[in-house]
Protein backbone atom coordinates (compact mmCIF):
# COMPACT_ATOMS: atom_id res chain seq x y z
CA UNK A 1 0.00 0.00 0.00
CA UNK A 2 2.72 2.48 0.97
CA UNK A 3 4.81 1.51 -2.06
CA UNK A 4 2.00 2.36 -4.50
CA UNK A 5 1.48 5.67 -2.71
CA UNK A 6 5.19 6.47 -2.94
CA UNK A 7 5.22 5.57 -6.64
CA UNK A 8 2.40 8.04 -7.27
CA UNK A 9 4.24 10.70 -5.29
CA UNK A 10 7.43 10.07 -7.28
CA UNK A 11 5.61 10.15 -10.62
CA UNK A 12 3.88 13.39 -9.76
CA UNK A 13 7.15 14.93 -8.60
CA UNK A 14 8.83 14.06 -11.90
CA UNK A 15 5.95 15.25 -14.08
CA UNK A 16 3.74 18.31 -14.06
CA UNK A 17 0.67 16.32 -15.08
CA UNK A 18 -1.70 14.07 -13.15
CA UNK A 19 -0.92 10.44 -12.45
CA UNK A 20 -2.99 7.54 -11.25
CA UNK A 21 -2.51 3.88 -10.49
CA UNK A 22 -5.40 1.52 -11.28
CA UNK A 23 -4.87 -2.10 -10.28
CA UNK A 24 -7.83 -4.45 -10.78
CA UNK A 25 -7.49 -7.08 -8.05
CA UNK A 26 -10.58 -9.29 -7.95
CA UNK A 27 -13.11 -10.30 -10.56
CA UNK A 28 -16.00 -12.71 -10.14
CA UNK A 29 -18.80 -13.35 -12.59
CA UNK A 30 -22.42 -12.45 -11.88
CA UNK A 31 -25.64 -14.04 -13.11
CA UNK A 32 -27.23 -10.99 -14.72
CA UNK A 33 -26.34 -7.54 -16.03
CA UNK A 34 -26.51 -4.66 -13.58
CA UNK A 35 -29.22 -2.08 -14.23
CA UNK A 36 -28.80 -0.09 -11.00
CA UNK A 37 -25.82 0.76 -8.82
CA UNK A 38 -25.65 2.76 -5.59
CA UNK A 39 -22.26 4.48 -5.27
CA UNK A 40 -21.00 5.08 -1.73
CA UNK A 41 -18.09 7.37 -0.89
CA UNK A 42 -16.20 7.43 2.40
CA UNK A 43 -13.26 9.66 3.23
CA UNK A 44 -12.00 12.89 4.71
CA UNK A 45 -13.36 16.27 3.77
CA UNK A 46 -10.34 16.64 1.47
CA UNK A 47 -11.27 13.36 -0.24
CA UNK A 48 -14.88 14.44 -0.63
CA UNK A 49 -14.16 16.64 -3.66
CA UNK A 50 -12.43 13.75 -5.44
CA UNK A 51 -15.24 11.36 -4.45
CA UNK A 52 -17.91 13.73 -5.78
CA UNK A 53 -16.05 14.12 -9.08
CA UNK A 54 -15.31 10.41 -9.57
CA UNK A 55 -18.91 9.49 -8.76
CA UNK A 56 -20.29 12.18 -11.10
CA UNK A 57 -18.25 10.92 -14.08
CA UNK A 58 -18.92 7.27 -13.20
CA UNK A 59 -22.67 7.98 -13.04
CA UNK A 60 -22.49 9.70 -16.45
CA UNK A 61 -20.75 6.65 -17.93
CA UNK A 62 -23.22 4.24 -16.34
CA UNK A 63 -26.22 6.29 -17.49
CA UNK A 64 -24.94 6.11 -21.08
CA UNK A 65 -25.17 2.31 -20.73
CA UNK A 66 -28.71 2.45 -19.30
CA UNK A 67 -27.61 1.80 -15.72
CA UNK A 68 -29.35 3.86 -13.04
CA UNK A 69 -26.84 5.16 -10.52
CA UNK A 70 -26.96 7.38 -7.45
CA UNK A 71 -24.18 8.65 -5.17
CA UNK A 72 -24.12 9.06 -1.38
CA UNK A 73 -21.25 10.37 0.72
CA UNK A 74 -21.26 8.68 4.13
CA UNK A 75 -18.63 10.76 5.89
CA UNK A 76 -15.09 10.50 7.08
CA UNK A 77 -15.06 7.46 9.34
CA UNK A 78 -15.34 3.93 7.91
CA UNK A 79 -16.91 2.55 11.10
CA UNK A 80 -19.63 5.23 11.09
CA UNK A 81 -20.12 4.68 7.36
CA UNK A 82 -20.74 0.94 7.96
CA UNK A 83 -23.52 1.79 10.40
CA UNK A 84 -25.03 4.28 7.93
CA UNK A 85 -24.72 1.77 5.09
CA UNK A 86 -26.75 -0.76 7.06
CA UNK A 87 -29.53 1.80 7.50
CA UNK A 88 -29.66 2.89 3.83
CA UNK A 89 -32.54 1.56 1.77
CA UNK A 90 -30.81 -0.57 -0.84
CA UNK A 91 -34.06 -1.73 -2.44
CA UNK A 92 -33.97 -1.12 -6.17
CA UNK A 93 -30.19 -1.41 -6.45
CA UNK A 94 -28.57 -4.61 -7.70
CA UNK A 95 -25.09 -3.56 -6.58
CA UNK A 96 -23.19 -1.09 -4.45
CA UNK A 97 -19.92 0.46 -5.61
CA UNK A 98 -17.83 1.48 -2.59
CA UNK A 99 -15.03 4.04 -2.73
CA UNK A 100 -13.04 3.40 0.46
CA UNK A 101 -9.85 5.22 1.51
CA UNK A 102 -6.76 3.08 2.11
CA UNK A 103 -4.41 5.91 3.04
CA UNK A 104 -4.68 9.36 4.54
CA UNK A 105 -4.85 12.14 1.96
CA UNK A 106 -1.80 14.34 1.55
CA UNK A 107 -0.53 17.09 -0.69
CA UNK A 108 2.72 17.41 -2.59
CA UNK A 109 3.47 21.11 -3.10
CA UNK A 110 5.67 22.13 -6.00
CA UNK A 111 6.95 25.64 -6.65
CA UNK A 112 7.52 26.97 -10.14
CA UNK A 113 9.43 30.17 -10.73
CA UNK A 114 8.59 32.55 -13.56
CA UNK A 115 10.71 35.60 -14.35
CA UNK A 116 9.34 38.46 -16.36
CA UNK A 117 10.40 42.00 -17.15
CA UNK A 118 7.37 44.21 -17.77
CA UNK A 119 7.90 47.65 -19.31
CA UNK A 120 6.62 50.44 -17.10
CA UNK A 121 6.83 54.18 -17.82
CA UNK A 122 9.87 54.51 -15.56
CA UNK A 123 11.74 51.71 -17.32
CA UNK A 124 12.25 47.98 -16.94
CA UNK A 125 11.49 46.40 -13.60
CA UNK A 126 12.62 42.86 -12.99
CA UNK A 127 10.15 40.72 -11.08
CA UNK A 128 10.00 37.09 -10.08
CA UNK A 129 6.72 35.30 -9.47
CA UNK A 130 6.39 32.03 -7.60
CA UNK A 131 3.45 29.81 -8.36
CA UNK A 132 2.72 26.80 -6.18
CA UNK A 133 0.79 23.74 -7.25
CA UNK A 134 -0.48 21.19 -4.78
CA UNK A 135 -1.06 17.60 -5.86
CA UNK A 136 -3.71 15.67 -3.96
CA UNK A 137 -2.41 12.16 -3.15
CA UNK A 138 -4.50 9.29 -1.80
CA UNK A 139 -5.04 5.59 -2.28
CA UNK A 140 -8.53 4.01 -2.49
CA UNK A 141 -10.05 0.57 -2.55
CA UNK A 142 -12.96 0.42 -5.02
CA UNK A 143 -15.34 -2.51 -4.38
CA UNK A 144 -18.43 -3.68 -6.25
CA UNK A 145 -20.74 -5.68 -3.98
CA UNK A 146 -24.01 -7.42 -4.80
CA UNK A 147 -26.95 -6.35 -2.63
CA UNK A 148 -28.82 -9.67 -3.07
CA UNK A 149 -25.98 -11.89 -1.82
CA UNK A 150 -25.18 -10.42 1.59
CA UNK A 151 -22.94 -7.74 0.06
CA UNK A 152 -20.75 -10.32 -1.71
CA UNK A 153 -17.75 -8.56 -3.25
CA UNK A 154 -17.49 -9.40 -6.97
CA UNK A 155 -14.99 -6.78 -8.12
CA UNK A 156 -12.16 -4.87 -6.50
CA UNK A 157 -9.54 -2.38 -7.65
CA UNK A 158 -6.81 -0.48 -5.85
CA UNK A 159 -6.65 3.09 -7.12
CA UNK A 160 -3.92 5.58 -6.34
CA UNK A 161 -4.59 9.19 -7.16
CA UNK A 162 -2.03 11.93 -7.64
CA UNK A 163 -3.52 15.01 -9.23
CA UNK A 164 -4.62 18.59 -8.89
CA UNK A 165 -8.11 18.52 -7.35
CA UNK A 166 -9.26 21.37 -9.58
CA UNK A 167 -8.40 19.57 -12.81
CA UNK A 168 -10.76 16.68 -13.58
CA UNK A 169 -8.88 15.10 -16.50
CA UNK A 170 -7.39 12.36 -14.30
CA UNK A 171 -10.72 11.74 -12.55
CA UNK A 172 -12.42 11.25 -15.93
CA UNK A 173 -9.77 8.68 -16.89
CA UNK A 174 -10.37 6.72 -13.69
CA UNK A 175 -14.15 6.80 -14.22
CA UNK A 176 -13.69 5.55 -17.81
CA UNK A 177 -11.45 2.76 -16.50
CA UNK A 178 -14.17 1.69 -14.03
CA UNK A 179 -16.76 1.58 -16.83
CA UNK A 180 -14.32 -0.28 -19.09
CA UNK A 181 -13.68 -2.91 -16.38
CA UNK A 182 -17.42 -3.34 -15.82
CA UNK A 183 -17.97 -3.82 -19.58
CA UNK A 184 -15.04 -6.25 -19.89
CA UNK A 185 -16.33 -8.31 -16.96
CA UNK A 186 -19.85 -8.25 -18.45
CA UNK A 187 -21.43 -6.48 -15.47
CA UNK A 188 -23.00 -3.89 -17.80
CA UNK A 189 -23.80 -3.59 -21.50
Amino acid sequence: MKINFLIILLLYSLNSFSQSLFDERKVDSIDSKLDSILIIGVGSSISELFLENISRFTIQGLNKRNVIAKYKYLGQNIEDAKVQLDSINKAGYKAILLFLPKSAPSFNVQNMQYKNTPLIQTGLIKTTNYISTAAYLEEFDFQLCMTQNNMKKVWNARVGVGSDLIKVKNVKKIAKKIISCFKTNKYIN
